[in-house]
């Protein structure tokens, strides 16, 4: 190598160096703000009690109004109320409002206490970060909204009064019931990144 092409080897080894750092450091912004979100739950379930004779169906109807609902949790219980060991068997059914089309407005199951049905409306937004905060305001007033809401029914049966039941001592005509509606919903909030 003549010393004459020495020092461009040398500004080009330099400038790729450079080059280099620049594109990984890159790759890890900072940011000083960030929009997060936090799943809760109402701190004031829906409760109902009632009795449902066997083979008839209670329809049970309420309105939604939760902002930013991400999921409502029906949770059915009920006991051996004739007290002749045999647990009826029961079977619940959420109809959601139909005016989001996004998830699946309708769940059903039957069996032994307790039965759940959790109908998901929509995720949890993710975390969104900026040096911007008043755009991460608009961000958080841009992802309110009212998925879900609207009138929604539930239906509880009585499957069968009396299943597997040996020799029951007194005919069981139906079951009573326990029902708790608990939404669930996100809120956000703007805040700083240390």
């Amino acid at each position: 190598m003549t010393p004459l092409r020495a020092p461009g080897l040398v500004a080009l080894m330099l400038s790729m160096l450079v080059l280099v750092a620049g594109c990984t450091g890159q790759n890890n912004p900072t940011y000083t703000y960030a929009a997060t979100f936090t799943e809760k739950t109402s701190t004031n379930p829906l409760s109902y009690q009632g009795y449902v004779e066997e083979g008839k169906v209670l329809n049970i109807y309420f309105q939604a109004n939760t902002d930013n609902m991400t999921k409502v949790e029906v949770s059915l219980v009920w006991y051996d109320d004739t007290k002749d060991g045999c647990t009826d068997s029961l079977g619940l059914e959420v109809v959601a409002s139909k005016q989001d089309l996004t998830y699946d407005p309708e769940q059903q199951v039957e069996g032994q206490s307790p039965l759940v049905v959790t109908v998901t409306v929509q995720p949890v937004p993710k975390v969104k970060r900026s040096n911007d905060h008043v755009a991460l305001e608009d961000y958080l007033a841009g992802v309110t909204n009212t998925q879900g809401q609207g009138n929604w029914t539930i239906r509880v049966t009585c499957v069968d009064a009396q299943p597997n039941c040996p020799a029951p001592q007194e005919p069981d005509a139906g079951n009573g019931w326990v029902l708790t509606v608990t939404p669930y919903f996100f809120e956000g909030q703007v805040e700083d990144i240390e």
